[in-house]
């Protein structure tokens, strides 16, 4: 049972409390798509420039954009 919530989480729901994630209604798609392609218009800019401040080439801002990609998809 989820502590404090009262309900009981069935075994998917407890073995990966992240899938649920994965199910939302489809009206939220355009948004989420905007919302994806605004941060990554910033994104990638940002961290081409903070490796060119610490003195690294651009290149490795972009690698730098994995690990969190990565946590996304196995959140």
């Amino acid at each position: 049972m989820a502590q404090g919530s009262g309900k009981q989480m069935s075994g998917r729901s407890f073995l990966m409390p992240g899938l649920g994630a994965l199910f939302v209604p489809r009206e939220w798609l355009r948004g989420d798509l905007v919302a994806g392609v605004t941060v990554a218009a910033y994104l990638v800019p940002q961290v081409m420039a903070y490796a060119g401040v610490a003195g690294l080439p651009p290149v490795t801002g972009l690698w730098s954009i994995l690990p969190a990609l990565a946590l996304l998809v196995y959140r």
